[in-house]
C-alpha cells in the first residue's frame, strides 16, 4: 500500500513537470508568434515600396496577417483564461496545448506568405537589369535579321527565287518571333510601372521564350545563308531540279519539326485547329514519303513530273505546318495571358482556411 501511495506521487510530480513545461512553452510559443507578426508587417511596408500596392504577393500575405491575428487573439485569450480563471488542471492543460497549436499555424502560414513575397521583391530587384538583357538581345536581332536581309537580296541578283525559299521562311520566322518578344516586353515593362510584379514577370517569361527560339532561328538562318552563299560561288545560276526537290523536302521537315516542338512543349495549351493543322500536314509528309519511296530527302526524282508533284506536296506541308506553328504560338500566348489573369484575380481566403485544432 505504501509503494502504491509513492507510486501516485510520483506520477503526480512528474504529471505537474510536464504542465510547467507545457506552460512555458506555450508562453515561448506566444512570444514568437507575436514576433512573426511585426515581422509579417514590417516586410509587408517594405515590399509596398518596392513593389507598389498591387502585388498579389503582398495582398496574400495581408490576407494572412489578418487570419494570424485573429489565431493569435485566441491563443492570447486562452493565456489570460490560465491566469485569471484556470479552473481545473486538465482545462489548463488543454488550453496551453491549444495555445501551442494556433501560435504554430500562425508561424507556419505567415512564414509561408513571407517567404513568396521575398521571392518577389527579390525578381523586382532584378527585372530592370534582365529588361535590359533582353532589350540588348532585340537590338542585336534587329542587326542580324537586317544583315540577312541584305544577304538575301544580293543573291536574288544570281540565284532563282526557289533556291531562296528556304532562307526567305526562316528569315520571316525569326522577325515574326522578334515581334513576339518585342510585344511581350513591352506588355512587361507596363505592367511593372502599373504595379503588377506577377502579371509582369509572366510576360518576361513569355518575352524570354520568343527569345530562346529566335536564337534558333538564328542559327538556322546563318547556316541556310552561308549553304546558298557556297552554292553561289561554286556556280551562281539558277539552282539545279534536282537540289531544289531535296531543298523543299529538307524545308518542309524542318517546319514540321518546328511545330511538333512547339506543340509537344505545351500539353493542355494548344486549340484544336493548330493540332488539326499538324495532323493535315504530317499525313502529307506520310504520303510524300511513300510516293518516294522512302522518307529520306535526298532520294533521287528524276522526272520533271514527279519533281513538280513532290514540290507541290512539300509545299503544302510548308503551308500547312506554318500555319499549325502561328496558331500554336497564338494558343501559347493566350494561354500565358489566362494565368496572368488567374495570377491577378487568385486570391487565398486565408479566413476561411481550415484553423488547427
Amino acid at each position: 500500500m505504501a509503494g502504491f501511495r509513492v507510486r501516485r506521487r510520483h506520477r503526480a510530480h512528474e504529471l505537474e513537470v510536464h504542465d510547467a513545461d507545457l506552460a512555458k512553452w506555450a508562453g515561448r510559443a506566444l512570444y514568437a508568434a507575436d514576433e512573426r507578426m511585426r515581422v509579417a508587417a514590417d516586410e509587408l511596408g517594405y515590399a509596398e515600396a518596392q513593389l507598389g500596392a498591387g502585388a498579389d504577393a503582398m495582398a496574400r500575405l495581408g490576407e494572412a496577417l489578418i487570419a494570424a491575428r485573429k489565431s493569435l487573439s485566441d491563443a492570447f485569450r486562452l493565456n489570460r483564461l490560465n491566469h485569471d480563471v484556470p479552473g481545473t488542471a486538465d482545462e489548463v492543460r488543454a488550453r496551453n496545448v491549444r495555445i501551442v497549436q494556433l501560435c504554430a499555424w500562425v508561424e507556419d502560414v505567415l512564414d509561408e506568405q513571407i517567404s513568396a513575397l521575398a521571392d518577389e521583391v527579390a525578381r523586382a530587384r532584378r527585372a530592370p537589369e534582365f529588361i535590359a538583357g533582353m532589350r540588348a538581345d532585340t537590338e542585336r536581332s534587329h542587326a542580324r535579321i537586317a544583315h540577312t536581309r541584305d544577304t538575301i537580296d544580293r543573291l536574288v541578283a544570281h540565284f532563282a527565287r526557289a533556291a531562296l525559299v528556304e532562307v526567305e521562311h526562316d528569315l520571316a520566322e525569326a522577325a515574326q518571333l522578334l515581334g513576339f518578344a518585342e510585344h511581350s516586353l513591352g506588355v512587361a515593362r507596363r505592367r511593372r510601372d502599373d504595379g503588377q510584379p506577377e502579371p509582369a514577370d509572366l510576360e518576361l517569361e513569355a518575352s524570354a521564350a520568343h527569345l530562346s527560339r529566335l536564337r534558333e532561328e538564328h542559327a538556322a538562318l546563318d547556316t541556310a545563308t552561308a549553304m546558298t552563299t557556297a552554292r553561289e560561288r561554286a556556280a551562281p545560276r539558277a539552282i539545279a531540279p534536282e537540289a531544289r526537290v531535296h531543298d523543299a523536302i529538307r524545308h518542309a521537315d524542318r517546319l514540321l519539326d518546328a511545330a511538333r516542338d512547339a506543340i509537344a512543349d505545351h500539353p493542355g495549351w494548344i486549340g484544336a485547329e493548330a493540332l488539326t493543322r499538324l495532323a493535315e500536314s504530317e499525313r502529307i509528309r506520310v504520303d510524300l514519303g511513300h510516293y518516294l519511296g522512302g522518307w529520306d530527302a535526298t532520294t533521287t526524282v528524276t522526272h520533271e513530273g514527279d519533281r513538280e508533284r513532290v514540290l507541290a506536296m512539300a509545299g503544302r506541308i510548308v503551308s500547312l505546318a506554318g500555319e499549325a506553328l502561328s496558331l500554336a504560338r497564338r494558343d501559347i500566348d493566350a494561354s500565358r495571358h489566362q494565368r496572368i489573369d488567374a495570377s491577378r484575380h487568385q486570391r487565398i481566403d486565408l479566413r476561411s482556411a481550415p484553423q488547427p485544432g
